[in-house]
């Protein structure tokens, strides 16, 4: 008997525990991982709010997957809400990447000018960590802090109106900083050469790409003042493939979301360097 009521005892506790994580320094109400800065009603693990703040570029109720919608589905990586000139548009085609309408003033050109450092479609395995910096929209799997959306297909990490494996938005908001359309699960480019603006989630101003293949890290949502044009504009620091030492490492600024793979010294890449497997292997 005593176990029994143990039990029950056990299951007002598990549920406590959830409301727990659902609001301890969870930013995203509903159901965010701890520390998430979204708002409350969206799928488990969604970063983002319902309501992007002022001057977010993403509506607050995208389609079901998308990365931006105001829900996302659980492991969703874009917030409904985005930082002030946010670029995600609100509705969003479910895995799509970026947002698939802009308003006018979108940040990211369908063709990013001369110069521009990250090519509008990136190779999977991008670089950006699930953390990005502050500001930064986060993936689907964010650590605590993440930005993610509401309801966003699991991984997904951008806008819901895209094709899967679209590249870029048909017309990004204005300021907007995700690229329109990322192809599902794009986060942003795998390796980001030194200095990298930012994979996924670029930190203020940063020059997302629009077009990322499937994996993308990049959150709908940018820092305000994100500059992520489906194609960068010429000074772009983001390209599509980046040398190694990447700036954006897994783990990112404060507030990062966090990164898929990030290059060495990444605290939290999707593949581990050398030193992981391998030092098991050694001690074996």
């Amino acid at each position: 008997v005593g176990h029994f009521w143990m039990l029950p005892g056990g299951s007002d506790q598990r549920g406590s525990v959830q409301g727990g994580n659902k609001t301890g320094g969870s930013a995203r109400p509903a159901t965010e991982p701890s520390g998430s800065a979204q708002p409350a009603t969206r799928p488990s693990g969604s970063a983002q709010p319902a309501t992007p703040p002022s001057g977010s570029a993403v509506p607050a109720t995208p389609p079901s997957g998308s990365a931006v919608p105001a829900t996302q589905p659980s492991g969703s990586a874009q917030p409904a809400t985005q930082p002030a000139g946010s670029a995600q548009p609100a509705t969003e085609p479910s895995g799509s990447a970026k947002p698939a309408t802009r308003p006018s003033g979108s940040a990211q050109p369908a063709t990013p000018p001369s110069g521009s450092a990250v090519p509008a479609t990136q190779p999977s395995g991008p670089a950006q960590p699930a953390t990005q910096p502050a500001g930064s929209a986060q993936p689907a799997t964010e650590p605590s802090g993440s930005a993610q959306l509401a309801t966003e297909p699991s991984g997904s990490a951008k806008p819901a109106t895209r094709p899967s494996g679209s590249a870029q938005p048909a017309t990004p908001p204005s300021g907007s900083a995700v690229p329109a359309t990322q192809p599902s699960g794009s986060a942003q480019p795998a390796t980001q050469p030194s200095g990298s603006a930012q994979p996924a989630t670029q930190p203020l101003g940063s020059a997302q790409p629009a077009t990322k293949p499937s994996g993308s890290a990049q959150p709908a949502t940018q820092p305000s003042g994100s500059a992520q044009p489906e194609t960068q504009p010429s000074g772009s620091a983001q390209p599509a493939t980046q040398p190694s030492g990447s700036a954006q490492p897994t783990t990112q600024p404060s507030g990062s979301a966090q990164p898929a793979t990030k290059p060495s010294g990444s605290a939290q890449p999707a593949t581990k360097p050398s030193g992981s497997a391998q030092m098991f292997s050694f001690n074996s």
